[in-house]
């Protein structure tokens, strides 16, 4: 699965490096909301995202999953939507500075 790995890779090369305020909460939601959470980082990534949010995004499934079942709009729909989450993020933190 050539195209979801690129996109795994992509993720967790890039997405679930910050570690700093303000990019740290949205980085953490794009990254599951495309390759979900490893049991293991769920405790983690509730306290950085919240209960409600980070159920929310622990239910749906992986994109590649999505993938699998050729599920192509709703895999647009998830990647577009983590791409927006980011690019508001970097507008934010960019004005504050």
């Amino acid at each position: 699965m050539a195209l979801f790995d690129a996109i795994a890779y992509t993720v967790r090369e890039h997405l679930s490096k910050p570690k700093v305020n303000p990019y740290l909460r949205s980085a953490r939601w794009a990254a599951i909301n495309i390759v979900g959470c490893e049991e293991e980082r769920k405790k983690a990534n509730r306290e950085i995202l919240g209960n409600e949010k980070a159920d929310e995004l622990f239910s749906k499934p992986l994109v590649k999953d999505l993938i699998m079942r050729g599920a192509f709009p709703e895999t647009k729909r998830r990647i577009e939507l983590s791409v927006r989450q980011l690019r508001k993020t970097n507008a934010t933190a960019g004005k504050k500075t």
